[in-house]
């Protein structure tokens, strides 16, 4: 079997080994946050004008609509300097034309110039008092500069005006989680994730809040649904691994509320840790009386029966061991991406689920 976890060291994890002190774990997991807003939003600027639009023929280019197209079709070639040109010229021609402000914006963002940018957005605004996007932009500026209080409004009301406005959401958890209020970012990532259960970033997001809180076994279930939504978010892989060793290990935490398939009583939770084969069966009779690794055939039926017994059991495509041995060095196992049966060394460290029999 091909090993299908792959741990790519990033920025935030090259200096880290697993003999550093779990004080500095948490400083790791606690700072992922920080990078995030600029490599996800910083640059996530919402245009008003469709590519459609900005690849129409202007027929009467001396009008405020020619002037905005010539412009946005010079955006389309990173032309920034000359995009701000014509749309100064459709603004010549109407003053009060807000979409011209809304590109102007764009464009000086471009340009760098973000205290210009601030005030064509807030000209925008001013001409058009529901234009969500225009909030946003001025709230993501507001956001790079440190002005968070005045941020939080602009996504507020992005939001009010539009409550499907997603990556509003997503920017104003960023900016709870830098002025440190990580119970409204966990609301506010949770109301993004309603919108979109398919955003690994937002499970991330959520991942980040809780362990800011100490919420490790949270942060633990957030990234285990951030990395299988998305296999290549590779610093979700990092920051789960150090997870496992920040959970706390219980037997009440593992049992939970056992799910009763059949003749089976199943654990409500994975052990948190990976282990090899002999490790996992100990681990498993730590629980109490009767409780063990499931079989082969066993682990066939809960995974059939995955989407009843829920959490990461329902989400997970990696392995499972069962109890079953192939020979003296492999044992049998489960893939849960196709429900494949393998076998493979006794000494990988794979996921594992515990059973007793009722």
């Amino acid at each position: 079997m091909k090993k299908a976890v792959a741990f790519i060291i990033t920025f935030l994890i090259v200096i880290i080994s697993y003999s550093q002190t779990e004080k500095s774990r948490k400083e790791i997991l606690q700072d992922s946050v920080l990078n995030r807003f600029f490599k996800d939003s910083s640059g996530y600027f919402f245009n008003q004008i469709s590519d459609e639009l900005a690849n129409y023929i202007v027929t009467d280019s001396n009008t405020k609509e020619g002037f905005l197209i010539r412009g946005l079709q010079k955006m389309k070639v990173n032309n920034y300097n000359e995009a701000l040109k014509y749309f100064n010229r459709s603004l010549k021609i109407e003053p009060l034309y807000s979409a011209g402000y809304f590109n102007q914006g764009i464009a000086k963002i471009k340009l760098n110039d973000d205290k210009g940018a601030l005030i064509s957005f807030t000209k925008a605004i001013e001409r058009n008092p529901n234009f969500d996007k225009a909030y946003y932009n001025r709230g993501t500026i507001k956001t790079k500069n440190k002005y968070y209080k005045e941020a939080i409004k602009d996504f507020q009301k992005a939001i009010k005006i539009n409550p499907s406005f997603f990556q509003a959401y997503m920017n104003l958890g960023y900016v709870k989680c830098f002025m440190h209020n990580y119970i409204d970012a966990k609301v506010v990532f949770s109301k993004a994730i309603e919108l979109d259960s398919n955003s690994s970033e937002a499970y991330y997001n959520l991942g980040t809040a809780e362990a800011y809180l100490g919420n490790y076994d949270k942060l633990y279930t957030a990234d285990s649904v951030a990395k299988t939504l998305n296999p290549n978010f590779d610093i979700a892989y990092d920051r789960f691994e150090i997870a496992y060793y920040l959970l706390p290990i219980t037997t009440k935490q593992i049992i939970g509320k056992p799910i009763k398939i059949g003749k089976l009583l199943v654990a409500q939770s994975d052990f948190p840790r990976e282990m090899n084969w002999e490790d996992a069966k100990k681990a498993c009779r730590t629980l109490g009386k009767g409780w063990r690794l499931p079989t082969k055939s066993e682990l066939s039926i809960l995974y059939n029966n995955r989407g009843k017994i829920g959490g990461q059991f329902a989400l997970s495509s990696g392995y499972y061991w069962s109890s079953s041995e192939y020979d003296v060095d492999r044992a049998w196992l489960l893939g849960f991406e196709y429900g494949m049966e393998e076998y493979d060394s006794k000494d990988y460290a794979i996921r594992f689920r515990a059973v007793r029999t009722l």
